[in-house]
């Protein structure tokens, strides 16, 4: 962790000095002394799913937990998307007590996985039963490095995960499934899995011919917050998971952190964030980072 805590802040510096960021993400800890103008980010990792159970089994046997595309057939269906456990569900409660003391969200931003979409939904039960609208992006999904993602990595289909949590919106940040790959690599468990982004290792912005690494997680991370910072709302949740938060903090946020910032399950934390212009650089602006 504390490895790639550095490799996301040293992402960030780079970008910034080579003129890729325009704006900086600027964390105010103590809220009081924020700006008028920044938002209050609530930033909730998931409860516990089934996949952390199943790597804690792995480990406790001598095992290394493998569950990626190479033996997709030969591992628990239930590791695609998995939900949460009933002790994920406890951690989520845990933290709807926690979001009652705090002010309501205006709007509630989740990825667009299972174990994600249920802690948002319990954690912020009483804004969702208010109307607080949620909406699901594919860009705080959890991050991967490499080009072989694990299995939990894996989301439902659009359509699918729409018919099991329809009062979240995934029509607008969320891509449509395709056809996966033919062959036992595009079955788990018998099912396909239609996943566009897990299946091709691709991003948003467009395949990358080295897999996920470093540089592209923190791009991601920054560009999710920019979507943020620009919207109107001043109060917004995020629902996420551990490897994106952290990718969120250090590769986005203009903050110095004397530890890994690694939420754990179910952690809910409230912090203010400013936009404010970067400063001017020499360095040569790159339009495509791939």
């Amino acid at each position: 962790m504390q490895r790639r805590a550095l490799a996301y802040e040293g992402v960030k510096m780079a970008c910034e000095l080579h003129g890729r960021r325009h704006q900086r993400f600027v964390l105010h800890p103590d809220q009081s002394q924020a700006p008028k103008h920044a938002k209050v980010l609530y930033l909730l990792r998931h409860g516990e799913a089934g996949h952390n159970v199943w790597r804690k089994a792995e480990f406790d046997a001598g095992r290394t937990p493998t569950a990626k595309r190479h033996n997709a057939d030969l591992v628990p269906a239930e590791l695609h998307d998995p939900r949460l456990t009933s002790k994920g569900e406890a951690d989520a409660r845990l933290a709807a007590v926690m979001a009652r003391g705090l002010p309501t969200p205006e709007v509630i931003v989740t990825s667009p996985m299972r174990r994600a979409v249920q802690t948002a939904l319990i954690a912020f039960d009483e804004a969702v039963s208010a109307g607080v609208p949620v909406v699901a992006h594919e860009l705080c999904r959890e991050a991967w490095i490499g080009s072989d993602p694990s299995i939990w990595d894996s989301r439902l289909a659009r359509g699918a995960l729409l018919e099991e949590f329809p009062q979240v919106d995934y029509t607008r940040h969320v891509f449509e499934e395709e056809d996966p790959p033919t062959g036992p690599v595009g079955a788990l468990g018998g099912k396909e899995i239609d996943d566009p982004l897990w299946w091709w290792c691709d991003t948003p912005y467009g395949w990358s011919h080295r897999g996920f690494d470093e540089a592209i997680v923190a791009e991601h991370a920054h560009a999710f917050l920019a979507w943020l910072m620009a919207r109107s709302e001043r109060t917004i949740a995020v629902a996420s998971h551990s490897h994106f938060l952290m990718a969120l903090c250090h590769a986005g946020l203009d903050a110095t952190f004397a530890s890994p910032q690694v939420l754990y399950t179910g952690e809910l934390r409230a912090v203010a964030v400013s936009r404010e212009n970067a400063p001017e650089t020499t360095g040569h602006y790159h339009t495509n980072p791939f």
